[in-house]
């Protein structure tokens, strides 16, 4: 059976959001779904996974509800936007997010992906084709447990686990993407989407990392990986992007192995996960 395209996704989530009857009007709530873009709507090897997205909860201007940005609304990779005045993309946590990423390219990318990416902008004289470390950034597909937008997570913590659409997330999770190795940024939502998979005994095995927290990883038969890392916020000092010697050394060695590994054994359709259920 042919592959959904890109739209027909779209309009699946969009229905979706229409039809969550445990958070009444999700879909005109201030927030978004994805931070990357129409190419990543498809199977790839990897689905990064944050809490919720910045910004005013109570936002009444239409163009931020989610249901008009299911995808970011100009087209492009929300890492790669212009957050702030300034250049696209320089804001600190973008700057962590695209490293850390980036960090990984050399597992791979899948090859239509690739071909997409590289065609998208390769259209115009002015637009060269994609750096390899880009191209498999916005290879990625990139969204938040959460989809309402709040200033800092402490704002939405006490109701988070009642905010999370996890019949959308099983929908992008195991009909979309496909993915053999979800990321999580930060450890409380690894938590989460650890008990929404209905994984027990733990958050797995830790990565040296050379800070206090370290990256956590539990394998799924032998075709997936889920792994939790410190969240990237540039307002945490300790928890910022991964970038030492002690690193780079053992966890993210040991962390490449074990991507490659699930990877030598991903099916040609892509990875069945566990049915996501309630956070609870």
């Amino acid at each position: 059976m042919a592959e959904m395209t890109a739209e027909a996704h779209e309009r699946e989530i969009e229905k979706r959001l229409r039809n969550i009857a445990t958070i009444p009007g999700l879909e005109e709530k201030s927030g978004s779904v994805f931070f990357s873009g129409r190419e990543t709507l498809r199977p790839g090897l990897v689905y990064f996974l944050g809490i919720n997205p910045g910004g005013r909860p109570d936002d009444d201007d239409r163009r931020r509800w989610i249901r008009n940005n299911i995808l970011p609304r100009h087209g492009e990779n929300a890492y790669y936007e212009a957050w702030e005045p300034g250049k696209a993309g320089a804001h600190p946590f973008q700057r962590n997010v695209k490293k850390f990423l980036g960090s990984l390219k050399d597992i791979g990318i899948l090859p239509e992906t690739e071909r997409l990416l590289r065609e998208h902008r390769a259209k115009g004289a002015e637009k060269p084709a994609l750096e390899e470390e880009e191209c498999f950034i916005r290879s990625i597909c990139s969204s938040n447990l959460c989809f309402i937008r709040s200033p800092a997570v402490t704002a939405l913590r006490s109701g988070l686990r009642k905010a999370i659409a996890e019949d959308i997330h099983d929908y992008i999770l195991n009909a979309m993407v496909k993915p053999s190795i979800v990321l999580i940024n930060g450890l409380g939502a690894y938590d989460v989407f650890r008990d929404m998979l209905g994984l027990a005994g733990g958050r797995g095995k830790p990565l040296e990392t050379g800070m206090k927290c370290k990256v956590w990883v539990r394998a799924l038969d032998r075709d997936k990986l889920l792994a939790g890392i410190p969240h990237l916020s540039p307002r945490r000092p300790h928890h910022r992007a991964v970038d030492n010697a002690r690193w780079r050394e053992n966890g993210h060695r040991e962390l490449m192995e074990r991507c490659r590994g699930v990877l030598k054994n991903r099916p040609a359709g892509g990875c069945a996960w566990p049915r996501l259920k309630a956070a609870s």
